[in-house]
């Protein structure tokens, strides 16, 4: 409870700051229009009105509420309505109670604004930037693992996957299941997962109705996952299961949260290495995680992570990127919540076949760590 309250007060501090902001941009807005004659004081006053909605919008998004941007055009239509409803409650108190003569005009006015600023934060917080609240944990004791694979395009190689992933577990006295996300694939992903899940109890499918990257196909199947472990894992195959032998000891013997696979930690790991234009994209741009998010950390993209139930939830449910980035958010929002992260040397080949566009995937691959550095500035992870 005490922590809401204090969730609750810094909000409305932070509500109340960018509030001055916006009337200090309006006054000096409509100032400048008045002063230069570029427009008559009705106009002038509406631009000015709208320009300071306009740049209070994104402070108030990221830092006052920290709310999701997935559906940035209709958060932006109802702060609009939300403001003109306060444009309107005000001008309503005030013409009320001065016509009745209940109250002077300026006692009217400094009620009117606080009546406002009690509509507008209300009406923000519970409508306009509405959060979803974090997930309950799905745990399951008598499940010791279950390992997540997203999967796009993989009709080719899923079968493989699975297959081999399903020897090795049996040979160890684990309970577990395989979660797999078809990500709105287009070939015959989905029908070769139905099949496995037919033909294997512990197969279970998710399916997304269409596209939406593999941060979000990933995000789906670690919140539906309810073991005491949870693995994640690409769909090729490319770091056999059998390294899970070194990343399990570090959870259960030595106390970590968090184990994640890396190809660059020895010079023998890559059995088969990337073309050499991936490899060289791939170092430069690590080496810019490392500079702003993420000292320390040779190999972000390396997709074989093994969790804690409870970190793995609150992790996850933090998640903003749906697409390649998700990785080293993943680790960004770990680091941040002080989870402790093993880096642990795996065998790893590359693998044909990979849906990666290598140009515009490099290029939203920046946009979405830049992002993500946005987001941890403005507390979007807290």
């Amino acid at each position: 409870m005490q922590a809401k309250l204090n969730l609750l007060q810094k909000a409305v501090i932070r509500f109340g700051l960018v509030g001055v902001l916006a009337t200090l941009i309006d006054f000096s807005t409509y100032f400048l229009l008045s002063y230069w004659q570029l427009a008559s004081p009705t106009v002038a006053n509406m631009v000015a009105f709208l320009f300071s909605l306009i740049c209070t919008f994104p402070i108030h998004q990221r830092w006052t509420f920290a709310a999701e941007s997935h559906s940035l055009r209709k958060q932006l239509i109802k702060y609009f309505v939300a403001a003109v409803g306060g444009v309107i409650i005000s001008t309503t108190f005030i013409y009320i109670t001065t016509a009745w003569y209940l109250w002077n005009a300026v006692l009217a006015k400094v009620a009117a604004v606080g009546l406002t600023f009690i509509w507008n934060f209300n009406i923000n917080k519970r409508w306009t930037f509405k959060t979803k609240p974090i997930v309950q944990l799905s745990f399951n004791e008598d499940l010791d693992l279950a390992i997540v694979v997203p999967a796009y395009n993989e009709a080719q190689r899923i079968t493989a996957t699975i297959e081999a992933f399903i020897a090795y577990l049996n040979r160890h006295p684990w309970q577990y299941e395989i979660v797999i996300v078809n990500d709105g694939s287009k070939d015959d992903t989905g029908r070769v997962i139905a099949e496995l899940a037919r033909k294997h109890p512990t197969v279970r499918s998710l399916t997304l109705a269409k596209n939406s990257g593999k941060g979000k196909a990933t995000q789906t199947g670690m919140l539906a996952a309810s073991a005491r472990l949870i693995l994640l894992a690409d769909a090729d195959h490319s770091t056999p299961i059998t390294e899970l032998d070194k990343l399990m000891p570090l959870l259960d013997r030595d106390g970590f949260d968090i184990a994640i696979g890396s190809r660059y930690e020895e010079p023998d790991q890559m059995t088969t290495p990337p073309p050499l234009l991936r490899r060289i994209v791939s170092r430069l741009g690590n080496l810019f995680i490392q500079g702003i998010l993420l000292p320390g950390i040779k190999d972000t993209q390396c997709g074989f992570k093994l969790f804690r139930n409870r970190p793995a939830k609150e992790i996850f449910s933090r998640l903003k990127i749906r697409r390649f980035g998700f990785d080293v958010e993943v680790l960004v929002i770990a680091r941040h919540h002080r989870y402790q992260v093993a880096v642990v040397p795996v065998q790893w080949a590359h693998a044909e076949g990979s849906t990666v566009r290598q140009f515009s995937n490099t290029f939203n691959f920046f946009k979405e760590v830049m992002l993500i550095t946005l987001n941890l500035i403005t507390g979007r992870y807290s």
